[in-house]
């Protein structure tokens, strides 16, 4: 497997003013230590927010020229802002994230290591969610019917994301109208790693 040149994170924004930029800081301090060897792009892909996220971002964009901005024009959903991002970025490999720290940024050198030993798709997953008990109740509830078809589905699905560039390629081309993120990467049967992590600010 040939070295990757580039990392593109990918990251939907709703509603996320005052995280953004910290997100941004710790992604950097991951890449300027463990991943020092690799160049990098983040993809943001603003879903409509109307509480300053947009003027956060290019203000990212303005002090570094690899920060892509796409911003949409109302609120379409976090579906349409991850399908939006992914056809945007350009990386070897590509890494879809929250935008607000509860996925943890220290996995991530861990699934580039996986990906280098061998993996095409390193799914990172949280052993707890920062959600109000309501949520992870229906949480639970939904992906426990999903998993019906997808066994190997986490407790409570996944949004952290390590993809090869074919894998990438693969998703994007598949065409139909309702999209199942989790579902639609397990489906296409790439070899996958699981990591397991704790979200924090």
């Amino acid at each position: 497997m040939s070295q990757p040149r580039t990392i593109s994170f990918v990251i939907p924004v709703y509603r996320n003013a005052r995280a953004l930029t910290l997100t941004y800081q710790k992604i950097q301090g991951v890449l300027a230590g463990d991943l020092a060897g690799y160049d990098y792009e983040f993809v943001f892909v603003d879903d409509g927010s109307d509480d300053g996220s947009l003027e956060e971002l290019l203000a990212l964009r303005a002090g570094d020229p690899r920060v892509r901005v796409i911003s949409f024009t109302r609120n379409f959903g976090q579906m349409a802002a991850i399908l939006a991002g992914l056809k945007a970025a350009g990386g070897d490999l590509v890494l879809q994230m929250s935008a607000d720290l509860q996925d943890p940024v220290e996995l991530i050198p861990r699934m580039v290591r996986d990906y280098e030993a061998g993996s095409e798709l390193v799914i990172g997953h949280r052993a707890e969610r920062q959600d109000a008990r309501g949520a992870r109740l229906t949480s639970r509830l939904f992906y426990g019917i999903i998993r019906l078809s997808f066994p190997q589905l986490p407790d409570g699905g996944f949004d952290y994301v390590l993809m090869a560039r074919r894998v990438v390629d693969s998703f994007n081309s598949i065409e139909v109208r309702n999209r199942f993120f989790q579902g639609d990467l397990l489906w296409m049967g790439y070899k996958t790693t699981f990591k397991i992590g704790r979200a924090h600010v």
